[in-house]
């Protein structure tokens, strides 16, 4: 392309269409090209329209070579041509504000990239020692908010006496339920976690119609709990720097819950499908909170990985 026409495609083209777009929103980065992928497609046209160039104000030549080449084309009005994405690229591609690699990256923070592993809120500490305690390990045996007003009931209390022992065991804590809600009291502490899934890597799972919240930690076909998960969540709850007294208080605390309190909490049915009073998992809480030792620090790293990008 010679230069002549590189220079009109930049400067009554691009030029004009950075000037716009600056007016009216945000530059994403210094790229109107990134910019542009961020808009809805009305927002798009609009502003290739009003930044377009009459015809009669370009070379003939030089239009039909930036035609031919894919950089422009014409606009609403027959007698105004825009830039294509193709044009707006080749610019900024020459500018050093765009390259595969940095649009890549881009797509990749914008639509793929997750904000896994944030630290959990007071308000999502309670919920996932809560489900912690009752061994509420799989989607089976769940801890359900329609099991009947004694469930209720229990629920409540378990919930009171989590606020209660977190308020002990970690400074700062401060998380209460509200006094006066449109819900019940149990069901505004499960509302409104939107932000629990991503928060522990997905291992908190829901059901909102059918009011359920589980752990998922079972591996039904091995017979067997990630106490790798169960680790890390206990890790998400109280931080990394447990004593043997503390890990000590947190299992006795997890048992006296599940043995005064299992069976109001469970259906019939969920209770012929609880598995995790046996003895065999009878460890694994006290195993989890041992691993937390060795793990913590390479779960501070992932937890971080994305603020430091």
């Amino acid at each position: 392309m010679s230069e002549e026409c590189l220079l009109v495609l930049k400067e009554s083209f691009y030029d004009e269409l950075s000037k716009k777009i600056s007016s009216t929103a945000k530059v994403h980065k210094d790229s109107i090209f990134l910019t542009l992928l961020r808009e809805r497609k009305n927002n798009v046209m609009q502003n290739l329209d009003n930044s377009a160039v009459f015809s009669e104000n370009a070379d003939p030549q030089i239009i039909n070579e930036l035609i031919e080449r894919g950089f422009i084309r014409c606009g609403n009005d027959l007698s105004k041509y825009v830039m294509t994405a193709k044009g707006v690229w080749e610019v900024e591609r020459r500018l050093d504000k765009i390259s595969l690699t940095k649009l890549m990256d881009d797509i990749d923070e914008y639509k793929y990239d997750i904000s896994w592993g944030e630290k959990l809120t007071d308000k999502e500490k309670v919920v996932i020692l809560s489900l912690i305690a009752l061994r509420s390990f799989h989607e089976k045996t769940p801890l359900n908010r329609k099991n009947g007003k004694k469930a209720i009931q229990n629920i409540h209390e378990i919930i009171l006496k989590t606020i209660e022992f977190l308020n002990s065991s970690i400074e700062g804590f401060k998380y209460s339920i509200p006094d006066e809600t449109r819900e019940s009291p149990v069901n505004s502490v499960f509302a409104r976690l939107v932000n629990l899934p991503q928060n522990t890597r997905r291992i908190y799972k829901f059901n909102e119609k059918e009011g359920k919240s589980w752990l998922d930690i079972y591996d039904e076909e091995k017979g067997m709990i990630s106490e790798e998960k169960l680790s890390y969540l206990l890790w998400k709850v109280f931080g990394g720097n447990l004593s043997f007294e503390d890990q000590t208080k947190i299992d006795s605390f997890c048992n006296n819950i599940l043995y005064t309190h299992k069976n109001y909490v469970y259906s019939l049915e969920e209770l012929t499908n609880f598995i995790f009073a046996d003895i065999c998992y009878q460890n694994a809480i006290s195993n989890s909170l041992f691993k937390i030792a060795e793990n913590s620090a390479l779960w501070e790293e992932l937890d971080k990985a994305k603020k430091k990008k």
